[in-house]
């Protein structure tokens, strides 16, 4: 028997995006994962952010980037500070004994505004 494995496809980057994948372990598995994808508009500013943060809690979550619409390269850094600071809000650190709940919400309030700026800056690079 021919089995024939069908594997879904990822739909393109779209032009003028920037994407970042950050993770920090502490030993052999990461404590937390933050990926962040931002679109530009043609004029330069964000047209669409996303912000998905996992390791840290039972699930990945995705969090709130309404606050980055229309960021520009000169108001990004408090903009993508307030998103981070919304992600840190919205997790729930799972107990892991490696780091203590607050010490994982610093990292991804870190992690966070990081991804962002790079995203961000490679979105940049490819316009």
């Amino acid at each position: 028997m021919n089995c024939l494995l069908l594997l879904p496809r990822l739909p393109p980057r779209p032009d003028r995006a920037g994407l970042s994948h950050l993770r920090m372990k502490l030993t052999e598995r990461p404590v937390v994962t933050v990926t962040a994808l931002i679109t530009l508009a043609p004029r330069g500013d964000v047209a669409q952010a996303r912000l998905v943060v996992g390791s840290v809690a039972s699930v990945p979550f995705t969090a709130d980037t309404a606050c980055l619409a229309g960021a520009t390269a000169a108001d990004l850094a408090s903009r993508s500070g307030a998103c981070a600071e919304q992600a840190t809000a919205s997790c729930t650190p799972l107990p892991d004994g490696e780091a203590s709940p607050d010490y994982l919400h610093h990292l991804v309030f870190v992690h966070a505004r990081q991804a962002l700026g790079e995203a961000f800056a490679a979105a940049s690079a490819a316009a």
